[in-house]
């Protein structure tokens, strides 16, 4: 039986893999189908489009694709940021429906596609509360576990996250052409 975990925990710079196990029904490894995850229906979830990703991103920016290794391994380190409250991630093995993931949590909780103190505020606010997008654990609570564990991510981003600018005076502004 092919496994999925029923999780998504994902950080902007990719380093919180997704496993994905096919196998068939004799309980051998299916190397030949590619893995495909389907995130069209988490409108808030971003994934990143720069550098470089093991997965393959579609031209709509919501689905990619990854062939397993010789054990039927998929691992997707999935690099973006954002909620996908309330949606259900399909996970598809070979074009089969093999499960809908309705829990995936993000260190980048605004999407901006890096994790701040921001982030880490919005999840401090779900202590508490069985709120999926901050259960990185997967224990069924937000607990501070679970910020402890977003704190480690604290400072990763991804190559194209928004990255605020500062705002210049005219006095500042003067000063460069005086």
């Amino acid at each position: 039986m092919s496994y999925v975990d029923p999780h998504i925990v994902s950080c902007p710079a990719g380093d919180s893999a997704f496993v994905v196990i096919l196998r068939n029904a004799n309980n051998n490894p299916v190397s030949w189908w590619d893995v495909t995850l389907q995130l069209c229906t988490c409108p808030g979830y971003h994934l990143s489009m720069s550098g470089t990703h093991p997965y393959q991103v579609d031209t709509t920016g919501c689905m990619v694709s990854l062939t397993p290794d010789l054990d039927g391994q998929a691992l997707f380190p999935l690099a973006g940021g954002g909620l996908c409250a309330g949606s259900t991630v399909n996970v598809y093995g070979g074009g089969q429906l093999l499960r809908h993931v309705t829990r995936v949590a993000s260190f980048d909780q605004n999407g901006d596609l890096s994790v701040d103190a921001t982030d880490l505020a919005l999840i401090r606010g779900k202590v508490g509360t069985s709120d999926p997008t901050a259960d990185f654990d997967g224990d069924g609570m937000v607990t501070n576990a679970d910020v402890v564990i977003a704190q480690q991510h604290l400072g990763h981003a991804a190559p194209d996250a928004l990255v605020p600018t500062a705002r210049s005076t005219w006095g500042s502004l003067k000063l460069l052409y005086h």
